[in-house]
């Protein structure tokens, strides 16, 4: 009996957890143009959800997505004459971090413009 109370039990906390995806799993994105625009989102339910709000802030047709991230932090980084770069991490300095030294990779005068973590 107690056995199958479990079972009951396990199975019924599945039924509440939705469609399967983990409940901790949130979306982000960071669009950019080389007008100076830019536009990000955050924790998000898809991919797509992200990347569609990230393109709707960013104000500008020239837009495109540069990065998208799950459940962690993302940054955007621009130079002198146009060079940029992106980068993902667990944490908000890690990504800012990192898209700074792969923007430097190309050019100089890199500083962050943007970045985004989602609540998780």
């Amino acid at each position: 009996m107690r056995t199958r109370m479990a079972v009951l039990v396990v199975l019924g906390l599945v039924a509440l957890s939705g469609n399967g995806r983990a409940a901790e799993d949130r979306f982000g994105a960071i669009a950019a143009a080389s007008d100076g625009s830019f536009g990000y989102a955050y924790d998000h339910d898809s991919r797509a959800a992200a990347e569609s709000a990230a393109l709707a802030k960013c104000g500008s047709y020239k837009c495109v997505v540069k990065v998208w991230f799950k459940n962690n932090c993302a940054a955007y980084a621009r130079g002198r004459k146009g060079v940029e770069g992106w980068a993902w991490s667990a944490t908000r300095a890690g990504a800012e971090s990192r898209a700074v030294d792969e923007c430097s990779s190309r050019g100089q005068g890199c500083e962050v413009v943007c970045w985004a973590c989602n609540g998780n």
